[in-house]
C-alpha cells in the first residue's frame, strides 16, 4: 500500500506541475508562441488527460492515510473521497486516451480538422458523463463506497453496478484504443514507406516544383511524426491498466485475486500520471511545432 501511495504522490506532483505549466503557457502564450496555444487541440486533449490522471493519482495518495490508520475504514468521508477519485479518474482517463486516438485518426488518416465547436462540445460531454456516472452509484445506493481489497470503491456485492458504472467504459476504452491505434500504426507505416519511395526528386524535375514538393513532404512528415508520438499515450495506458483490468475480469468470473495482486495493479495504474507527464516533456517540442517556437 505504501508503494501505491509513493507512486500516486509522484504522479500527483508531476501532473499538477505540468497542468500549472501548460496553464501558464496558455495565459501568457505571446511570450512563447506565434499563436494562442489554447487553439492547439492536441495539447488540449493532453491537458484533459492530465486532469484525469491527477484525480486518479490523488486517490492513491490517500493510501498514506490508511497506512497511518493501519486499516481501511468505511463507510467514511475519506473512503468516499478515495472511491470518488478512483472512479472518475479511471473512467475519464480511459475516455480521454480513446479521444486522443479518435482525434489522431481524423487528423492524420482522414486529414480533417475537428471544428472548434465540436471539440468543445465533446470535451464538456466527457466530463459531464464522467461526473454523472460517478455520482450515480452513491445517489442510487446509500454507502455504496466501502473498503474493497486495497482501497475504497464500490461494494463487491453490487457487481452489476460495478460493470455498467465503471468496468464497461474501461474495457471499451482499452479495446477501442487498441483497434484505433493499430489502424493508425498500419497507416503510418504505409505513409512512411511511400514517403521514402518518392523522397528523392528525379534529375530532370523543375526546381520550383521540387521546392513545393519538399515543403509538402516536410509538413506531412511532421504530422506523421506527431502521430507516432501520440501513439505512445494509449500504449502506456493499456500496459499500465491491463493488470487491474485482468484482475477485475477474474473477480467477475468468480476467481478473486489476492490483495497483493491488487496492490501491484494499483501501483501500475497510478503510474499513468507520471508516465504521461514524462511523455509530454520528451515530446512537447514536436507536439507544439505548429504553434511557433517552444522555449
Amino acid at each position: 500500500m505504501v508503494a501505491m501511495g509513493i507512486l500516486g504522490l509522484l504522479s500527483a506532483v508531476s501532473t499538477l506541475s505540468l497542468i500549472l505549466f501548460i496553464t501558464y503557457r496558455m495565459l501568457f502564450w505571446r511570450r512563447y508562441y506565434e499563436q494562442p496555444v489554447a487553439k492547439n487541440q492536441v495539447l488540449l486533449l493532453l491537458y484533459n488527460l492530465l486532469l484525469a490522471d491527477f484525480q486518479q493519482s490523488m486517490s492513491f495518495v490517500i493510501s498514506f492515510y490508511w497506512v497511518s490508520q493501519n486499516k481501511l475504514v468505511g463507510p467514511s468521508r475519506m473512503c468516499f473521497l478515495q472511491a470518488w477519485l478512483i472512479h472518475i479518474g479511471d473512467v475519464s482517463s480511459g475516455l480521454w486516451v480513446f479521444s486522443i486516438g479518435i482525434h489522431t485518426l481524423v487528423s492524420v488518416v482522414f486529414r480533417k480538422k475537428v471544428p472548434t465547436s465540436v471539440f468543445i462540445t465533446w470535451a464538456v460531454a466527457i466530463w459531464a458523463f464522467c461526473i454523472a456516472i460517478t455520482a450515480a452509484g452513491p445517489i442510487k445506493i446509500h454507502n455504496i463506497f466501502i473498503p474493497t481489497a486495497a482501497w475504497c470503491w464500490i461494494d463487491s456485492k453490487y457487481l452489476w453496478e460495478r460493470f455498467y458504472l465503471h468496468y464497461a467504459y474501461i474495457f471499451l476504452a482499452q479495446l477501442g484504443s487498441i483497434i484505433v491505434y493499430t489502424f493508425i500504426v498500419i497507416f503510418l507505416r504505409s505513409q512512411i514507406t511511400l514517403h521514402n519511395a518518392v523522397q528523392a526528386p528525379s534529375s530532370g524535375s523543375n526546381p520550383s516544383s521540387t521546392t513545393k514538393n519538399d515543403t509538402f513532404a516536410a509538413s506531412r512528415q511532421r504530422i506523421l511524426q506527431t502521430a507516432r508520438y501520440m501513439v505512445l499515450y494509449p500504449v502506456a495506458y493499456v500496459i499500465l491498466t491491463l493488470p487491474l483490468a485482468s484482475a477485475r475480469v477474474a473477480a467477475m468470473a468468480g476467481c478473486k485475486p489476492p490483495v497483493p495482486v491488487y496492490i501491484l495493479a494499483g501501483a501500475m495504474m497510478t503510474s499513468c500520471g507520471w508516465v504521461d507527464a514524462l511523455l509530454y516533456f520528451t515530446t512537447r517540442k514536436i507536439l507544439n511545432a505548429t504553434k511557433g517556437p517552444v522555449k
